[in-house]
């Protein structure tokens, strides 16, 4: 999730900083788009930690396996298996 939502929060950190020299109309993003996109990547991030927690506390924890994305790029696999 962070690698590939990360560029976009990028994107809209990028035009967050830039709307302070620059006209909305020039920004890559609408400043109201771009909060929104921090703001669900704030809350996406929480929820998948919240879930962490959670499946660790019953006795589950992550595996990672790299594997090969179908359109050929790379991607992260996470299975949960019992401790």
């Amino acid at each position: 999730m962070d690698m590939y939502f990360g560029a976009l929060e990028a994107v809209a950190n990028s035009s967050i900083k830039l709307a302070r020299y620059a006209p909305e109309d020039e920004l890559a993003m609408d400043l109201l788009v771009a909060a929104s996109v921090l703001e669900f990547g704030s809350s996406l991030r929480e929820a998948r930690d919240g879930a962490t927690q959670w499946a660790q506390a019953r006795g589950w924890h992550r595996l990672r396996k790299d594997c090969t994305a179908a359109a050929g790029g790379s991607a992260t696999a996470v299975k949960l298996s019992r401790t």
